[in-house]
């Protein structure tokens, strides 16, 4: 039994979009996660965005799932 899913993650640039999620459904627990890139080259000026929006994703990697009996 899921106890506390991390928050849905969602991040959608120009360039890029990036989403994940949990979801209980009755015994299992679902993790999705989309990276795309809607380009396949970025402007120099927009990586400091894309540092930004990675450090983000890595903070909704790190979340803590809790599962309880």
């Amino acid at each position: 039994k899921a106890g506390q899913l991390p928050a849905a993650f969602k991040i959608d640039q120009p360039d890029y979009s990036m989403n994940g999620s949990y979801i209980a459904e009755s015994s299992k627990i679902i993790y999705k996660r989309e990276i795309t890139l809607k380009k396949t080259w970025m402007p120099k000026q927009n990586f400091i965005k894309w540092n930004s929006d990675i450090d983000k994703l890595n903070e909704f990697y790190n979340n803590q799932l809790v599962i309880t009996k």
